[in-house]
């Protein structure tokens, strides 16, 4: 620490040395350095001359961008991208800086409109000035202030990852940064013999050497303060007699600039020389790094952390398309095509300089599709580092057409060439990268994939460290039992194994479950497995739990607020809780603070995001029930709880979320409901038993599972069959694309059994024992707030069904408008003229009903009562006929006249949901609810067909004459 205080003393004089020189415009540059690095990294500078306030006060600002919030991008910086609108002013001014700031303020305030103003200064500001301008600056303009002094600034151009910025603008010398590493260490005696410039070897071996040193400062934060070093030592390559190396070095140098120092400038000159030299050449790696270097200066314009000019770097990119279009047209060797197109892939990811969004990657996936068609051919390609680097772009790929295609071939090749270890890692690389991307639902589905093939013996850490990855992607998107099946299976998995590597993944595994069903309102069983975490981490770690350890943190808070609301609940429950946590090591903690823990819970349980997914204690109540919501439908399963019923009721819930986390990525049609489902174990049956039952509220079901000793796989399906009958039930799919196929070809019979059944790892992990049984938890308890809510990605989609033709609207609904105004010309006009006719009809109108939607309801009510009165069953040969000749025809004089009586509100009503069905079918959709759920149809084609939207010009239906003689619609 002493070592380090003393550079900052000295950063700190070079600081104050800087307004001796009215060195304004090198401060500027080291403050905009530092805003890129700490606070975003999308900065503009200031126009206009500063001395004159050209600037409007503002020494730089940032910019809006695409990228801003995306971990990905076309630059490095897209990561620390600000979506608000910020000004940053900086001073060597040391006196009256009250009035100083005050007036960059309000400078900048008259300006474009900012979020934000961050000030730097040499000078140091006493902490009361500073809060007395923040509250002036949020008074005066509602605007938030930062001021950052010479001590901050100091202490920040200190640490390893800005150190170069001092090292460049202040000369403070390389060797002033405090080294911790053991000179032993390679990188170490590396950084020591290149320090001296007689040690350089100006050899392909040497620059090798320099080239990973030089690399391994992205992932070793602490050797960032040697960059200076490093692009010293390139530098030397650049103006060697090689002129192969001068090239290598002069890629490098742009490239680690931007990457470690944030910005490209100065380094300009030798990436222009390196593209004009790599677009002369046929090397198909080189000109592969030459669009890697034109993505960084892509980059590095939007950043503003370059000379680059847009126009500039577009002709390169021009050029470089072109020189690959002409080599691919003219290369035979399978090998240097294969390159070839990988380098033409990357080349059109690149996104144009002004770009708002990221570029159209349907070009570059047919690129590489075209690489995959010739490598069998091309044994000497390099798949697997290709596979890595594809793995990259998935987040800007996944949603193309022929994604999923371009990596499940990418996936068998590499399985053909190096076996499906290999290709499993290749998933898992692309989970991680949609991980990071935010796409969940789809980092699963590799995580499944990479699960699969490395379940092995030798790759079982692999295996089961997937399998916990997706266990939390789970339960970030509120798939409770989803998540504790992966967690549960994994601790099974891991438990029975011998390897040391895999024991350690026991505690997090069990300690991931007890959060599940702590947040699942299971607080039983939750205790029962936060005391095997503190068991297991006796059993198989060597070392006592950090204080700051992630599954430590959950027994401690987790633990402390069961134990402290355990003791308010009836017996049996308290002594329950007080015998689970007898051995607990924290218990005396636990006692301690067992008020605060009280008082720290009901706060936190009333905030939204923090409510439960069921009442606390909820596994001790003589009737269980669990309720979440995804794809439209508000599913609520209820059962009996004992230790088998319960124990099946939470499998069949598991399998249910992970078969909606499969389907969540296509439309299937669900219709928006509520599904209710009423779950028993009978052990005298041999075969799942489901059966719808009538409502047309909801989609009410019943299931009756066999007992425990039904086979392995046959239990298993059987629940992955009753969930895709309720869900085909509430799915408008036609037949030609049924729901249970999609879910085959997402590998779902390979996910929705975990290693075992659920009932069996939960038993074998924990040994579960009846549990107690209470009519109710305690009134506080009770009345706690549960949610439901859908979690966004698993939202309803409300995109248009692909059966959805404007065309073919438009000709239905002049069709309906003709009918309905022939089918009801007589009938109409008589109720037209009748009050409480005319009231229902109204009525209709203002609940959203279409005029063409109400004259076919009144024509179908006419079409039933003459049928009726004529003694006709509808579902007769008879009734078939005269619908047949008189049904949706022009209404005649001497047809028997309706009485108005039967043109009721209701009556209306029930017709138009009727009609309602009627016109799903006509779209060519499956309706398969044999008690439908109207009010939930009505809202699917509402939004999915536009069913309360379309419509044409037409005469006014509540306008007699609009159906006199002749009127042909």
């Amino acid at each position: 620490m002493g070592k380090h205080r003393e550079l900052q003393e000295r950063i700190r004089f070079g600081l104050s040395q800087l307004s001796a020189r009215n060195a304004h415009h090198e401060f500027e540059h080291i403050c905009r350095h530092v805003a890129r690095q700490r606070i975003c990294s999308n900065i503009l500078p200031a126009t206009g001359p500063v001395s004159s306030g050209g600037d409007q006060g503002r020494d730089f600002e940032t910019f809006r961008t695409y990228l801003a919030g995306n971990v990905r991008g076309a630059s490095t910086f897209a990561a620390a991208a600000s979506d608000k609108a910020l000004a940053f002013a900086c001073t060597l001014q040391a006196t009256q800086l009250r009035k100083k700031f005050r007036g960059d303020v309000t400078a900048i305030a008259k300006g474009p409109p900012v979020d934000a103003i961050h000030v730097f200064c040499t000078a140091d500001v006493p902490v009361a000035t500073r809060h007395d301008l923040q509250e002036w600056a949020q008074e005066t303009f509602k605007l938030a202030l930062e001021i950052y002094d010479g001590a901050a600034i100091s202490e920040m151009l200190a640490d390893q990852d800005l150190f170069w910025v001092a090292n460049e603008y202040l000369s403070i010398p390389a060797d002033a940064f405090p080294r911790g590493e053991d000179e032993g260490d390679s990188y170490a005696s590396t950084r020591k013999r290149w320090s001296e410039a007689g040690n350089r070897q100006l050899t392909w071996a040497g620059y090798q050497e320099a080239k990973q040193a030089v690399r391994t400062l992205i992932d070793h934060a602490d050797r960032r303060a040697d960059i200076a070093l490093w692009l010293e030592s390139l530098a030397a390559f650049r103006d060697g007699v090689d002129p192969r190396l001068a090239d290598q070095a002069r890629y490098e140098t742009a490239v680690m600039s931007l990457r470690i120092k944030g910005t490209m400038a100065g380094t300009e000159a030798d990436a222009a020389t390196y593209a004009e030299h790599t677009l002369a050449s046929s090397s198909p790696e080189a000109l592969l790094d030459l669009a890697t270097l034109l993505m960084y200066g892509v980059g590095s314009l939007r950043d503003n952390a370059s000379a680059f000019t847009a126009e500039s770097l577009v002709t390169l990119l021009d050029r470089l398309r072109r020189r690959l279009d002409e080599l691919i047209a003219n290369t035979r060797d399978p090998h240097v095509q294969c390159a070839l197109h990988d380098a033409d892939a990357f080349a059109k990811m690149i996104p144009a300089p002004d770009a708002t969004v990221a570029p159209d990657p349907a070009p570059a996936i047919q690129a590489w599709s075209r690489l995959l068609d010739i490598v069998p051919k091309a044994p000497l390609f390099p798949l697997e580092e290709f596979s890595q680097r594809l793995a990259a772009f998935v987040p800007f790929l996944v949603d193309a057409p022929g994604y999923e295609n371009l990596t499940d071939r990418t996936d068998r090749l590499l399985a053909q060439r190096t076996g499906r270890f290999a290709a499993a890692r290749n998933c898992a690389n692309r989970a991680r990268e949609l991980s990071r991307a935010g796409r969940p639902l789809l980092a699963i589905r590799e995580l499944n994939r990479a699960k699969v093939d490395w379940f092995a013996a030798e790759t079982l850490p692999l295996a089961l460290g997937s399998m916990l990855l997706a266990s939390r992607h789970y339960l970030n998107l509120d798939l409770i039992y989803a998540a504790k099946y992966y967690a549960m299976a994994a601790a099974y998995l891991a438990l029975g194994s011998s390897d040391p590597r895999v024991k350690n993944l026991v505690v997090p595994a069990l300690a991931l479950a007890a959060d599940c069903d702590y947040k699942a309102g299971s607080w039983l069983q939750a205790a029962q497995l936060l005391r095997l975490v503190q068991v297991a981490h006796d059993s198989f770690s060597t070392e006592d739990f950090a204080d700051d350890d992630e599954d430590f943190q959950r027994v401690l808070l987790y633990g402390g607020y069961i134990y402290a609301m355990g003791l308010r609940q009836p017996e049996p429950v308290r002594s329950q809780v007080e015998k689970v946590t007898a051995d607990w090591p924290i218990l005396d903690s636990l006692k301690e603070a067992r008020q605060v823990a009280e008082t720290a819970f009901f706060a936190a349980a009333t905030e939204p995001r923090k409510a439960f997914f069921g009442v606390p204690f909820s596994d001790c109540r003589n009737q269980r029930g669990f309720a979440w919501s995804a794809l439209g439908l508000l599913w609520r399963v209820r059962w009996k709880n004992d230790l088998v019923t319960s124990l099946a009721a939470e499998q069949f819930i598991a399998v249910a979320q992970i078969v909606i986390a499969d389907l969540a990525r296509t439309d299937a049609y669900i219709v928006p409901a509520e599904v209710e489902v009423e779950f028993t174990v009978d052990p005298a049956r041999q075969h799942v038993h489901v059966e719808r039952m009538p409502d047309n509220d909801k989609s009410a079901w019943e299931i009756a599972v066999p007992g425990e000793e039904a086979p392995l796989r046959d239990r298993h399906m059987q629940d992955v069959a009753a969930v895709i009958m309720l869900l085909e039930e509430n799915s408008l799919r036609p037949d030609e694309w049924p729901i249970a196929k999609r879910l085959v070809e997402s590998g779902l019979f390979e996910h929705t059994m975990v290693g075992h059944l659920y009932t069996t790892v939960c038993k074998e992990v924990t040994a579960p024992t009846e549990p107690p049984s209470i009519e109710d938890t305690d009134t506080a308890l009770a009345v706690l707030p549960t949610r439901t809510e859908t979690n966004v990605a698993l939202e309803w989609n409300r995109e248009l069904v692909e059966e959805y033709d404007p065309r073919e609207i438009q000709k239905m609904l002049e069709r309906r408008y003709r009918v309905g105004f022939e089918a009801s010309r007589l009938t109409m006009p008589r109720l037209l003229d009748h009050p409480e006719g005319l009231s229902a009809l109204d009525s209709l109108r203002a609940e959203g009903w279409l005029d063409w939607q109400i004259l076919v309801a009144v024509g179908s009510l006419s079409a039933t009562w003459r049928l009726e009165a004529e003694g006709m069953r509808a579902d007769s040969a008879d009734a078939r006929e005269w619908s047949r000749r008189y049904a949706a025809k022009r209404e005649e004089e001497n047809w028997l006249p309706p009485p108005l009586s039967v043109f009721t509100h209701e009556a209306l009503n029930r017709q138009l949901h009727v009609n309602l069905t009627s016109t799903i079918r006509n779209m060519k959709l499956e309706l398969r609810q044999r008690t439908p759920v109207f009010s939930a149809l009505k809202e699917f084609v509402r939004v999915k067909l536009r069913y309360f939207q379309d419509d044409i010009e037409h005469a006014n239906i509540l306008t007699p004459s609009s159906y006199g003689a002749g009127h042909d619609g």
